[in-house]
């Protein structure tokens, strides 16, 4: 998470080459703090960068003093809304159950939620993670489909990013073998609950140097860039090389 001046910089010193980075197999979606949404929301809708949260509140609308509302952020131009990133279910205690509900939330304001699972390092060692993902993904299938709008042409109707808990932040990624394997087991768990168009991208040290041992995972449909989205130069090579391998 860069300050509020530096979102603003950080698109705005950067603005041209962030237009030839789109093309028609490139979708870029950036997810600032609360307070760029509504200025980088209009400032990059003309070259065809989109714009998410990084959160949104459980429920729709009430006397909850501080939350902010999914249907506050699609009218502040949000096209999509991360929901249940690692970080928040760690240092804030969300549960499956509170993600499923902010992930309803999001469905039902028509903005297409990101919807974060992984497991951590003791799970990944007992060979439990398809066991953590039925239970993260689960909760999400039975609240959250009822509440998607079906309307989706420019973008899938929800996205799936597996994060692994002991790869964020720590420079290693899953072998590929690995990785193939549990993307496909998420899409295949999808597909028995929803005809609907999703994605599963992938977020966990995301880097230059390890972006073209990612991209060779075929069943990845892109990436949730963390810290190396920070430095432009690393994020313009990362999609650089994806553009390549489209």
């Amino acid at each position: 998470m860069l300050p509020y001046s530096e979102e603003l910089s950080w698109v705005g010193y950067n603005y041209q080459r962030l237009e030839k980075l789109v093309d028609d197999n490139i979708r870029i979606v950036l997810c600032p703090s609360f307070l760029s949404i509504n200025v980088l929301a209009d400032g990059c809708d003309p070259i065809g960068v989109m714009v998410g949260a990084q959160n949104c509140a459980e429920m729709w609308q009430g006397a909850y003093t501080g939350e902010v509302s999914a249907d506050a952020l699609f009218f502040a131009g949000c096209q999509f809304c991360i929901v249940g990133h690692s970080e928040r279910r760690e240092g804030f205690g969300e549960t499956d159950a509170t993600v499923a509900m902010k992930a309803a939330m999001v469905a039902r304001a028509d903005v297409c939620p990101i919807i974060c699972v992984g497991e951590t390092g003791q799970e990944y060692d007992e060979k439990a993670t398809d066991q953590v993902l039925e239970k993260q993904l689960m909760p999400v299938m039975d609240v959250m489909l009822p509440m998607i709008q079906a309307r989706r042409i420019r973008y899938p109707s929800f996205i799936i990013a597996y994060e692994p808990v002991w790869s964020i932040g720590t420079g290693i990624v899953p072998d590929t073998a690995y990785l193939t394997a549990v993307v496909e087991w998420i899409k295949k768990f999808v597909k028995m609950h929803t005809h609907y168009n999703f994605y599963v991208v992938y977020g966990g040290s995301v880097g230059e140097e390890n972006c073209e041992q990612l991209i060779a995972v075929k069943a990845i449909n892109g990436f949730l860039i963390g810290s190396a989205s920070a430095d432009f130069q690393k994020f313009e090579k990362i999609v650089c090389l994806t553009k390549k391998s489209a």
